[in-house]
């Protein structure tokens, strides 16, 4: 049995009562993930629930030539995988370790039950889901609307958000499959923001060394992004 003080590490499930937390425990699966490693396959049915405990999970969706485009990230703030538990059809995505870490994985059915037994756990799945529906919407928006520059610095600030770190591996392909844009203009755009002070990056690693001045370069998505996600977890705070 999974020891109930290791599930604190997700802020979803941090918000049960102790007694729902140990029935919880009980039943859940709790893997280490590699960086890179394929979480859930496009088509696969999706019979679980993956609840972050550590690490970056990015929800993405690949064409038939190869390329892919990230949609959604997260972290041990929030689940993967909730819309079948809810009754909705899932998206076609693949799930993706971005940063390496730690999951607790819950069959389908047993989180419906736990909605069932928690009315407040429900609310804060809801408030989780208004959140990342705001995340979505402005990132999709971002791509279409804002320059490089100021979407990468959207980006690089959320994934320190989802992570609660100023530094964190990231690679250009990395970012260029997250920005949806070519690997050249996303090392053009990193050296242009390391040149001014705002980051460093390293063999793979990257530093976020004046996250006030980043996020000054960022469109107004990013406050809405941030602003949603608080609501949330004060909500289920």
């Amino acid at each position: 049995m999974t020891e109930p003080s290791k599930l604190h590490g997700n802020k979803l499930l941090a918000s049960l009562a102790e007694p729902l937390l140990a029935a919880v425990a009980e039943r859940v699966t709790v893997l280490e993930t590699a960086r890179d490693q394929v979480v859930h396959r496009s088509g696969e049915p999706m019979d679980r629930v993956t609840f972050p405990l550590r690490g970056l999970f990015s929800l993405v969706v690949a064409d038939p030539l190869g390329s892919f485009t990230s949609i959604a990230t997260v972290g041990r703030e929030g689940a993967i995988e909730l819309a079948p538990a809810l009754g909705s059809v899932p998206a076609p995505t693949e799930i993706v370790c971005l940063i390496a870490g730690e999951i607790a994985q819950m069959k389908t059915e047993d989180l419906r039950d736990l909605i069932d037994r928690s009315p407040p756990f429900q609310s804060s799945i809801f408030r989780y889901l208004g959140a990342r529906f705001v995340d979505c919407v402005e990132v999709s928006a971002c791509h279409r609307l804002h320059p490089l520059e100021a979407r990468m610095a959207r980006c690089l600030l959320t994934t320190r958000d989802r992570i609660e770190q100023d530094e964190f591996p990231c690679t250009h392909e990395l970012l260029a499959g997250m920005l949806g844009a070519s690997r050249p203009k996303v090392t053009l755009t990193i050296d242009a923001l390391e040149q001014v002070g705002l980051i460093r990056h390293r063999r793979g690693t990257m530093r976020i060394l004046d996250p006030i001045g980043l996020e000054a370069m960022t469109c107004g998505c990013y406050a809405a992004i941030r602003t949603a996600f608080l609501a949330a977890a004060v909500a289920i705070g």
